[in-house]
């Protein structure tokens, strides 16, 4: 809040809040990646919200199971890259099958390498 000069009382700012989005992975390969900005427990799990770095929009994980556990050791501030690797059915009739991800994390380049690079030139 800021406050107004003329009568010293608080103005209220808004500021917009960006909607999210709802990632369904069908197609093979098919992946999102940006900064993991919150987790959130859903009615069937963890959801994770993922920040697209280049539009700022938010798109919200399935809680699928085979996703919550591999996202287990990932911290928010992350960036990450969820990659749909395929889907595998259920030996039981009548279940939903299994879809199976890869989870990529973004590293720094630590400043021995970026110095390195500089020298080789």
């Amino acid at each position: 809040m800021t406050k107004n000069k003329s009568n010293g009382q608080s103005k209220k700012i808004w500021n917009e809040v960006p909607s999210s989005e709802y990632w369904n992975p069908e197609t093979q390969n098919e992946s999102i990646e940006g900064e993991l900005i919150d987790i959130v427990e859903g009615n069937f799990g963890k959801q994770y919200a993922i920040k697209n770095l280049e539009n700022g929009k938010i798109i919200l994980t399935p809680s699928h199971k085979v996703l919550q556990s591999q996202m287990a050791t990932v911290k928010i501030g992350n960036v990450v890259k969820l990659v749909f690797v395929e889907e595998i059915p259920n030996v039981v009739k009548g279940r939903s099958a299994t879809k199976m991800y890869k989870i990529y994390i973004q590293e720094e380049e630590k400043e021995e390498e970026i110095e390195e690079e500089h020298t080789e030139e």
